[in-house]
């Protein structure tokens, strides 16, 4: 239970045309990879080698060509947690890593409570969807009064062509609300900087605030968008969709950047919670 199987780097979802494995002789496409699916159809469950996981391949599918737009070996999608005396080693992307017990309890004491619900969090409808982008549009279409989308409402933000997306959903409480379906560590860390990056532009940046009430609905609209806020008064909110979503159980390389995440956002003040959104997508199984 502490091996899992995930592609290594974000993918686009909203572009996603599936997923085929290469390298043996399984040719059907699948709606995600996973540990009980790979086993169950990889040729020699008993006999694997290292070699054998180096060679295969998981490919990942253009929604609109079914081409292959990128891939990766079976061994870079591998993630594992081993434990190592007292100490624990990690398998990431393909490179070993052994973390020291010390530093284990370390991120656990201030992580675990923030999976395990902390925070008071908003509550969320099961997730049903194939894609993020659905799911997010569902949830404020089901409840207008309080949740409005602002997924892929990218805002420019700096001098160069760098855009932010502000958040997946806000509420009126208020809450940002950033949106990911449970994935490697990689693809989690990314979450937990994204929020980290449109908390600190709310808070420092006059015209990105602008910005972010110009795409608000009506009923949405900042009180006062060129004065700077009191992050105290916002929660940010990180919904992680996934089958074990109650309490969640993460890598720990996402734990860690979950805690630098919600180090930095409550330094600028801002409330942080993590909330576990149950899949139950019905083309998509295991973690």
């Amino acid at each position: 239970d502490k091996v899992w199987l995930a592609v290594p780097e974000v993918i686009e979802w909203d572009d996603f045309g599936g997923f085929r494995y290469a390298g043996f002789r399984y040719k059907e496409k699948v709606d995600d990879i996973y540990m009980p699916q790979f086993l169950e159809i990889c040729p020699d469950r008993q006999g694997l080698t290292i070699k054998q996981l180096k060679a295969w391949e998981v490919r990942y599918l253009d929604a609109a060509t079914d081409q292959t737009q990128d891939h990766w070996s079976i061994y870079q999608c591998l993630y594992a947690e081993v434990q190592d005396g007292d100490d624990i080693s990690l398998l990431n992307a393909g490179k070993w890593y052994r973390v020291t017990r010390s530093f284990i309890d370390e991120v656990n004491g201030e992580v675990n409570p923030l999976l395990a619900g902390g925070g008071n969090p908003e509550q969320l409808p099961p997730c049903e969807c194939r894609t993020e982008g659905e799911y997010n549009a569902s949830v404020a279409a089901q409840n207008p009064g309080h949740f409005a989308c602002l997924d892929k409402k990218n805002i420019r933000y700096g001098a160069g062509p760098s855009q932010i997306e502000c958040c997946d959903l806000i509420t009126k409480t208020p809450a940002f609300i950033h949106i990911k379906r449970y994935s490697g560590s990689s693809v989690l860390s990314h979450l937990f900087a994204q929020g980290v990056v449109a908390a600190e532009a709310f808070v420092a940046d006059q015209k990105f605030r602008i910005a972010v009430d110009n795409v608000l609905p009506q009923d949405y609209k900042l009180r006062a968008p060129a004065t700077p806020p009191g992050a105290d008064e916002y929660q940010v909110v990180f919904g992680i969709i996934s089958k074990k979503h109650n309490p969640l159980s993460l890598p720990f390389f996402s734990k860690v950047s979950l805690r630098n995440a919600a180090r930095r956002l409550r330094t600028m003040r801002y409330q942080v919670a993590v909330l576990g959104i149950e899949d139950r997508y019905a083309g998509r199984a295991g973690e």
